[in-house]
């Protein structure tokens, strides 16, 4: 099953996209129980698959990457 994450009808929806190009809702919670409802609806927009959006990575993790790149191991993890 291919599930989606759509705003539409003043809220965000789950939805199983069908082969066809069709979504039907979905009711329940992602990481739980999802039930089909059969009910078609229209995506108003596509949305990132899961809250939150942001990946955080750290940099000059590990003192080789920091001596490949020039750079003093940091005293604190950099984020980005």
């Amino acid at each position: 099953m291919k599930i989606i994450r759509f705003a539409a009808e003043g809220g965000v929806h789950l939805g199983r996209e069908h082969a066809d190009g069709r979504v039907t809702r979905l009711d329940g919670e992602l990481f739980g129980t999802l039930h089909d409802t059969g009910v078609e609806v229209r995506v108003g927009k596509r949305l990132a698959p899961l809250e939150p959006r942001d990946i955080l990575c750290i940099g000059l993790n590990y003192r080789r990457h920091a001596a490949e790149s020039h750079a003093a191991p940091p005293a604190h993890p950099v984020l980005f």
